[in-house]
């Protein structure tokens, strides 16, 4: 970890190591950040893993794995930033001083059009979504801007064919996409409009 510490900022990045889904543990990253700087600037919520499935074979857990990382994560970790977000905002604006804050969350393009294969992904994403635009209606008019980037495929260990694993509530999930055996039907994409 603190070889990633030095090489990510040095002096400026602080290591946090913890399950993000654990209860608690969005408030423990926020006071390590408060600790460390003092302050909150920006939040960048992009902790994730995939856990595929096709939908009919898929259990609950795995449906709510992909909600909790994805969707339930950043839900608390905005919670538990907001004090340190929106208190100086408030503040600041009564004081007539400009300062802009931020917040960006990652989603997918898998949100808007589906994933073959990851439905709990989809849905979680498109959730973030939903919580996007509520957060920046509410936090908008204090200078703190609230948007989502919806990134296609990545050559990241999350689009790459499954090929390693990591251990989830007592699971081992494959880290990647999964592969089709067989024929597979043609895939309809949604198009708005």
């Amino acid at each position: 970890m603190n070889g990633v510490v030095r090489e990510v900022g040095g002096e400026a990045s602080v290591g946090f190591v913890r399950d993000l889904t654990e209860p608690g543990a969005a408030d423990a990253l926020v006071d390590r950040t408060i600790d460390a700087f003092g302050q909150v600037d920006i939040v960048v919520n992009n902790a994730g893993y995939n856990w595929d499935g096709l939908l009919h074979t898929m259990s609950d857990e795995q449906f709510q794995a992909q909600l909790d990382i994805h969707l339930v994560v950043p839900f608390r970790i905005l919670r538990a930033a907001a004090p340190y977000l929106r208190g100086p905002a408030e503040t600041e604006a009564e004081q007539g001083i400009e300062r802009f804050r931020k917040v960006v969350n990652v989603t997918s393009v898998a949100a808007a059009l589906g994933q073959r294969g990851a439905g709990n992904y989809a849905a979680a994403k498109s959730g973030l979504i939903g919580l996007t635009r509520t957060l920046a209606n509410e936090w908008g008019p204090l200078k703190i801007n609230v948007n989502a980037v919806a990134f296609g495929g990545i050559s990241t260990r999350l689009a790459a064919p499954a090929q390693s694993s990591i251990a989830v509530g007592g699971h081992q999930v494959q880290v990647g996409r999964l592969r089709s055996a067989g024929r597979q039907p043609p895939v309809r994409r949604w198009r708005p409009g």
